[in-house]
């Protein structure tokens, strides 16, 4: 795809009063319409992070897009006192316009400075967000980047396997796999039987849970 396909996006509020962003050429939404803050919550908070009991962990999020994962896993530093190295990957970076219009609910618009720092960050380099809240934006392609860190949690926050399918591919689960700490989890909105299978042949347990609202499912995969 190329790079001027992508940048044709644009700002759509959602169900719960956050935004999200819609990329015209895929057909998609970078969130959930039903709600941003409520299905990144649910999928990556509640069935990701909150899962786990480490109190310093590294994070991967495959799509950086609004930033509002990242955001949301700053505030679990912020308040559970969690040390957080925070790694995502982006080939397309949103346009400033677009992320300072971005809209977020009324139970975190104290955080918005932050979420503006995410974004204004530079890219490949750590940056020291608060004491406990490293970011590392790296600015590049997926199904091309070679995962080199010990990773614990991963947020798989990719378009959908029907729009890029070469994002869900075995071996990039099996990459993930190979950097992973026992007891890691992938937590992804999405629950398509191929890419369940996927992670079952990388080598990960997985489980299907309720989907936030608007989806039937969502998966869980753990590294045994």
């Amino acid at each position: 795809m190329e790079r001027q396909e992508v940048q044709k996006i644009k700002l759509v509020p959602t169900g719960d009063g956050t935004s999200t962003l819609f990329n015209q050429n895929l057909g998609e939404h970078y969130h959930s319409v039903r709600g941003s803050y409520t299905e990144s919550m649910h999928v990556y908070i509640n069935a990701g992070l909150r899962s786990l009991s480490l109190k310093q962990l590294t994070v991967l999020e495959v799509g950086f897009g609004s930033g509002l994962n990242a955001l949301l896993a700053l505030i679990e530093s912020l308040t559970r006192g969690i040390k957080i190295h925070y790694l995502t990957i982006e080939k397309y970076p949103v346009p400033q316009e677009l992320w300072t219009g971005f809209s977020l609910p009324a139970e975190i618009e104290q955080y918005r400075e932050y979420f503006l720092t995410l974004h204004s960050a530079p890219w490949d380099e750590d940056v020291q967000i608060t004491g406990d809240f490293v970011l590392h934006k790296i600015l590049g392609d997926w199904t091309q980047y070679e995962l080199k860190h010990s990773i614990d949690l991963v947020f798989y926050d990719a378009f959908s396997y029907d729009k890029q399918p070469e994002m869900w591919a075995q071996e990039r689960f099996e990459m993930i796999y190979r950097q992973m700490r026992p007891g890691g989890v992938v937590t992804t909105y999405a629950a398509k039987g191929v890419i369940k299978n996927n992670l079952r042949h990388a080598g990960f347990s997985v489980e299907r849970l309720p989907g936030a609202p608007g989806k039937r499912h969502m998966v869980r995969a753990i590294k045994k």
